[in-house]
């Protein structure tokens, strides 16, 4: 299912009063909350959400539907507060709104000398009375608690909408539930699940959700869709570890810090995707030679083959000592300033070198392009170009160069 559908499908969920349960399901850290939150705000922005109320509940640690039906009540905000943090004075809200629904119910239920125990005992015990007309997201349905049943929960999501005329999305792993869990969602979700989307995105959808297309994202999203990662959670590393790595790179020519971006895509893939053909983070971070593969002393096995392509597939890959310092970065999650920007300032004398060189090759051609060997603007250029690179030419094209000066007379320059 396309990125395009999905984001068409949760526009319409979010633009209906009508209950309705939704799942997004997917593998791990392709983003599905992440895109949730994102088409969530856009919604939002753009004034399309029906309901004026809005909880989301993370199942991690939850193990009882008491301490769920809680949750869903604590982290309630109105449709204002969409995409901020629930706060004390958000659920000061929720509370004097269930209090004012009770009206003067409320008084009964109250023990004579009330303790803060009492009033907590009390508003949980009452939460889920207000729990009417609420968007609801539930997410990490195969993290749930031990002691709490999918079926329960799933029950629970059924009810919401039919009584509450809720309307609900699960968020979950598939492809991690626990045998007792899987079975449960398979075999319940078509009396509770209205609609099922499986969200799988391409390395160019996840690269269109998550990089806003400045220079360097735009980098980064051109290597990101070469290796085909389409981890959004690892794309959010990546973009985190490149901008500890830019400011540092500012007074250095535009090829080292091309390198660097390069690098930190590939390294952070292989440090934290869990895909079967991504290539073995060691396995990458001690190819030092673009052509060891080729080794005929050298035995690899078929996963190292498939490695081996990935890497040549991304410009015949191998690390440098430059490469190395945004390794230690990569698995220390800081850089080491002064080794790195010694290794910076090797690499970028060698990108002074390669341009000088190609200068004087440049200039060497229209020379040689030249039908007049005495022509002076094209003698000038060779002799200007000598002085201006001469650190840089090879000692070979160095002699050459100052035998033809001499030859041509021209020894004074």
């Amino acid at each position: 299912m396309s990125i395009g559908i999905i984001e068409n499908q949760i526009g319409r969920f979010l633009a209906s009063e009508a209950p309705e349960v939704m799942s997004i399901k997917g593998a791990w850290g392709v983003g599905k909350t992440y895109a949730w939150n994102k088409y969530l705000a856009n919604a939002k922005n753009q004034k399309k959400i029906a309901l004026k109320k809005y909880s989301y509940v993370s199942l991690f640690g939850i193990n009882s539907l008491e301490d769920l039906k809680f949750s869903i009540f604590e982290n309630m905000v109105d449709e204002k507060s969409i995409g901020r943090r629930p706060t004390v004075e958000s659920f000061k809200a929720s509370t004097a709104e269930l209090l004012k629904t009770l009206g003067k119910r409320s008084f009964s239920i109250i023990p004579s000398n009330p303790t803060m125990i009492h009033y907590h005992s009390m508003i949980e015990s009452l939460s889920f009375l207000s729990l009417e007309k609420t968007i609801i997201c539930i997410d990490d349905f195969e993290r749930k608690g031990h002691n709490i049943e999918a079926q329960d929960i799933l029950g629970l999501m059924t009810q919401l909408k039919e009584q509450k005329k809720c309307k609900v999305v699960l968020i979950l792993n598939d492809e991690s539930l626990s045998e007792g869990s899987s079975v449960d969602y398979i075999k319940l979700r078509e009396k509770v699940i209205d609609t099922e989307l499986r969200f799988a995105p391409t390395a160019e959808d996840c690269v269109e959700i998550v990089l806003t297309g400045n220079k360097i994202e735009q980098q980064l999203g051109e290597h990101i869709i070469k290796l085909g990662i389409n981890n959004i959670r690892i794309i959010k590393k990546i973009e985190k570890l490149s901008a500890l790595l830019v400011p540092l790179l500012k007074s250095y020519e535009d090829p080292v810090l091309s390198q660097a971006l390069r690098t930190v895509t590939l390294l952070t893939w292989c440090y934290y995707g869990q895909g079967n053909d991504t290539p073995d983070y060691n396995f990458v971070s001690s190819r030092n030679s673009a052509f060891s593969d080729l080794d005929d002393e050298i035995v690899l096995s078929t996963q190292q083959q498939i490695w081996c392509s990935i890497l040549r597939n991304y410009d015949n890959y191998a690390v440098d000592e430059f490469d190395q310092q945004i390794a230690r970065l990569v698995e220390n999650g800081y850089v080491d300033e002064v080794r790195f920007l010694e290794e910076a300032a090797v690499l970028n004398e060698k990108v002074l070198a390669a341009y000088s060189e190609n200068s004087f090759k440049e200039a060497w051609k229209k020379f040689n392009e030249s039908f007049d060997a005495d022509d002076q603007e094209v003698i000038s250029c060779l002799s200007a170009s000598f002085k201006h690179n001469a650190k840089y030419i090879s000692p070979v094209n160095l002699d050459g160069t100052v035998r033809l000066l001499r030859y041509l007379g021209k020894e004074p320059l």
